[in-house]
């Protein structure tokens, strides 16, 4: 793996969870509307994806090498259709899993931080479900279980190196988002495993894209406020003594 890979690996897993973190939680962000806020944070995942790209470029492979190929789906155009579904439905599952568990653990509700990516005005629903949704699936596939995964099974060399790689990958991708606390950073790191499946068994990311797109569109707009609604938190209730 070239040096240029190791730097990129590097900025994914320490630089990128800082940079998150202060983003979203500094006082610019909230002077920000949300559609402003959207807009940098589309902005800067596709900054990222580019990078990204020019790095593979500079080790002379392809986006195939990255896992980014319709190659493994060309015999079943319906396989494609089945990994999206099961993938997005996991991912759902696990969403409503951990806000009941909030509610029956009475935790704390979902960190500010999150709550500011919730869309409250029709036009930010449209940017959700438009642009910030596809951008995720898009750009974050590509970086953590294209990107990613490939340059840490190179480095692993084994038979085990793709589970270990996805494994990374996860851990990663979970810490990238320890601003919507430390639940949702596990659920995201969770949902990256299953959104791993495919890349490790078949060889292509296309379905994790769309899948993770879906995940955060239904998610954000339909069943967190469906959950909400069934079994609110309360914010202030504190946590049941261990």
């Amino acid at each position: 793996m070239s040096l240029w890979s190791w730097s990129y690996c590097i900025v994914l897993a320490v630089v990128v969870p800082y940079l998150s973190a202060r983003g979203l939680h500094g006082s610019r962000a909230e002077e920000l509307s949300r559609i402003e806020l959207y807009a940098n944070l589309c902005a800067s995942l596709w900054v990222l994806a580019a990078i990204g790209f020019l790095v593979i470029k500079l080790d002379g492979q392809t986006m195939a090498d990255v896992y980014v190929t319709t190659a493994p789906l060309e015999r079943s155009g319906a396989a494609f259709v089945v990994w999206t579904l099961a993938m997005a439905g996991g991912g759902l599952l696990l969403f409503g899993g951990s806000h009941l568990l909030r509610h029956r653990l009475r935790l704390p509700g979902e960190e500010t931080a999150l709550t500011r990516l919730r869309p409250t005005r029709a036009a930010e629903t449209i940017w959700v479900l438009l642009v910030i949704s596809p951008t995720a699936g898009l750009c974050e596939e590509f970086l953590y279980r294209g990107f990613f995964i490939s340059r840490v099974g190179a480095i692993a060399g084994s038979a085990a190196s793709p589970f270990m790689a996805a494994a990374a990958a996860a851990a990663v991708f979970g810490l990238a988002h320890a601003y919507q606390g430390w639940l949702g950073a596990v659920r995201a790191g969770t949902i990256a495993l299953i959104l791993a499946i495919p890349v490790v068994a078949v060889g292509t990311v296309l379905p994790s894209m769309a899948a993770h797109a879906l995940i955060d569109a239904a998610g954000i707009l339909w069943l967190w406020p469906l959950l909400e609604r069934r079994w609110p938190v309360d914010a202030g209730a504190p946590a049941p003594a261990p």
